[in-house]
């Protein structure tokens, strides 16, 4: 059985929703995390987390477009 703790890519913007498997459309995860997530927006999924923090999601969206 895997750790749940075991890192992970996740797509941000899920591949099932048009998401490209690009740079600034990963970030590192835990499995467990990127398996709650699934097919979840990102934001709607984020803001649900006891971690979330108006600076991580900021700190996320730059990683996507870019910054």
């Amino acid at each position: 059985m895997l750790d749940e703790r075991s890192a992970t890519l996740d797509h941000v913007v899920p591949k099932a929703k048009g998401g490209l498997t690009v740079r600034e459309n990963l970030v590192a995860c835990c499995l467990g995390c990127n398996s709650s997530k699934g097919h979840t927006p990102f934001k709607t999924w984020f803001r649900g987390q006891e971690f979330w923090t108006e600076y991580r999601e900021r700190w996320i969206e730059n990683w996507v477009e870019g910054y």
